[in-house]
């Protein structure tokens, strides 16, 4: 049942055995396998289906001067479907090695094993349209050949792929589902403003909920469930204060520490011997019909041997923001991204402040012209490509994931993607600003650490020498520069509320329950001790579809 909190009276209380805040991906997931299992959820989001200004701009907070994190509220939707509603799509699971208590990466180590999950990433991949949970170049893309001929590295694993969801707008895809539902309510256009423990801080009592109306509404259950994402959650454990000085489930002080992205970085040139050396590029359709993308991957043993975090690498093109690449596609490319996605230059911007920078520079009226000029002397290329795209990305219901170019020379930018280690100093914190229901609003000071900046420096190397060795290729990159190179990947906020066995390590238990609190429980990727460089939201998805199936047990029982 679908219910607009803005029809309700003020004052009233709404009651069910689960209440759940956050129709993202974890939410959704748990709300609709427990109301399948015959439990009353009661699911409370802030938004309807679509963006609105006014309550978007809630998500707007604080970047602590000198750290270099986006703006909080450029990869945020506060909608039904949550980060759904902007995700390219991307799945991959955590490997066995992320969950491990590694030596060289401190605070590693998850309370359970990769083997735990391993059923709910069958039902995730399902939940999330990504296909069977197979991500091998043997098992999904048998007889399609290597992804780079003659290449083979113990360092490096070429058998390992990414699939892609649709990508499917949850909230979009379950709508009918979750209307029809008779176990389970949606009301939308409410936020939970506070959470109210017993005065003994033992248990949730209610939550309180406010609509932009200033309509002021009470939620009462047996269990409830965060998933408002790593910023939101925090936020609201933080500023619940009444009755837990420091904020529920800050007993260990671990609440807003330890905030994780992922890092990237695009850079260098791999340079194929001979130029035309066989290498599969581009996107392929798995045997099961989802786009599959491969890459490089770091082995156990290499992340071992050289002290370093998880990470990939995967075949690039130039940037297409600096139309010095001289391609016509990717000027095409500029153009069209700047008129369907409002937000990109300012995306870019933070992403590639160097690029920007030397680009703002030129001027916007030369640069576009330096495009324009690219798509005239590329003219035949670009006309037959645009109709091809427009199938591909925009007419068919399983959309290609992005745009990816073969290199007429055999040589190719590199984009590096690695896990950020566990760092208490990169912190979720509460501003002094306040918004308009007098909640205080998000700070957010993100740092990289010495263990982050080896971890980039060795991989780095580890590739250069790995290729080298194969005689297949060569790599070569500026080692000077190449700490500037890297961000944070502005949509993966992750941890601030870490999962730990012992209440001093962290915010919550093993089954996603805050210590000492009996009915509290968080789920999504606010949760993660540590990161891999893997999306989150595959693992987000099989944590909140364990949690569901914990909860449906305890409540039965």
């Amino acid at each position: 049942m679908l219910i607009d909190a803005r029809t309700l009276p003020d004052g009233e209380t709404l009651t069910a055995a689960v209440c759940v805040v956050g129709a993202g991906p974890a939410g959704i997931a748990v709300a609709r396998s427990l109301a399948a299992a015959g439990i009353e959820v009661l699911l409370v989001e802030a938004g309807g289906f679509k963006p609105e200004k006014e309550i978007e701009a809630l998500s707007s907070g604080e970047v602590a001067p000198g750290s270099p994190h986006a703006p909080l509220h450029l990869y945020r939707r506060r909608v039904i479907g949550g980060a759904s509603y902007v995700w390219g799509g991307r799945c991959t699971p955590l490997d066995p090695i992320d969950f491990r208590a590694r030596s060289w990466i401190p605070h590693s180590g998850w309370p359970f094993d990769r083997a735990e999950l391993e059923p709910w990433y069958e039902k995730g991949n399902r939940f999330v349209d990504a296909g069977r949970f197979d991500y091998t170049a043997g098992g999904s893309l048998p007889g399609k050949g290597t992804f780079v001929e003659g290449f083979s590295s113990p360092a490096l694993h070429t058998d390992r792929i990414e699939r892609f969801s649709k990508p499917t707008n949850i909230g979009r895809h379950y709508r009918d589902e979750l209307a029809k539902s008779a176990k389970l309510r949606l009301v939308h256009h409410v936020l939970c403003t506070g959470v109210r423990l017993h005065h003994a801080a033992g248990r949730t009592e209610t939550l309180e909920l406010r609509t932009l109306a200033g309509t002021r509404l009470v939620a009462r259950a047996e269990t409830y469930v965060l998933a408002l994402g790593a910023l939101e959650t925090v936020r609201l454990l933080l500023a619940s204060s009444d009755v837990m000085r420091d904020g529920i489930g800050n007993h260990s002080g671990w609440l807003g520490r330890s905030y994780l992205t992922h890092i990237e970085g695009t850079l260098g040139e791999l340079r194929f011997t001979p130029a035309d050396r066989a290498v599969i590029w581009g996107y392929e359709k798995s045997d099961d019909g989802i786009y599959v993308r491969r890459r490089f991957a770091v082995s156990e043993k290499a992340q071992e041997e050289h002290e370093v975090a998880n990470g990939i690498v995967r075949l690039n093109h130039p940037s297409v923001v600096d139309p010095a690449h001289g391609q016509g596609i990717l000027s095409a490319a500029y153009f069209a991204k700047n008129l369907l996605v409002p937000e990109y230059s300012r995306r870019i911007a933070w992403t590639d402040r160097q690029t920007a920078e030397r680009l703002a520079a030129l001027g916007r009226n030369r640069l576009l012209g330096r495009h324009a000029l690219n798509m005239l002397k590329d003219l035949p290329r670009v006309a037959a490509f645009g109709p091809w795209w427009l199938w591909v990305r925009n007419l068919q219901s399983r959309q290609m994931p992005s745009l990816v170019l073969p290199s007429r020379s055999g040589s190719y930018p590199l984009d590096f993607n690695v896990e950020q280690a566990p760092n208490p100093e990169s912190r979720i914190g509460l501003a002094s600003s306040r918004d308009r229901f007098d909640m205080p609003r998000l700070r957010v000071d993100w740092r990289m650490s010495e263990v982050d900046r080896h971890t980039i420096r060795g991989t780095l190397a580890l590739f250069r020498d790995a290729v080298a060795a194969t005689g297949c290729a060569t790599f070569t990159y500026d080692p000077e520069t190449a700490l500037d190179q890297f961000a944070a990947i502005g949509g993966h906020q992750m941890g601030g509320a870490r999962m730990a066995a012992d209440p001093k390590s962290g915010v919550v238990d093993s089954q996603c329950r805050v210590h000492g609190v009996d009915n509290l429980y968080l789920v999504g990727n606010q949760i993660f001790p540590t990161v891999g460089y893997a999306n989150p939201t595959l693992t987000t998805v099989a944590l909140a579809l364990r949690l569901a199936g914990h909860l449906a047990d305890r409540l039965e029982a």
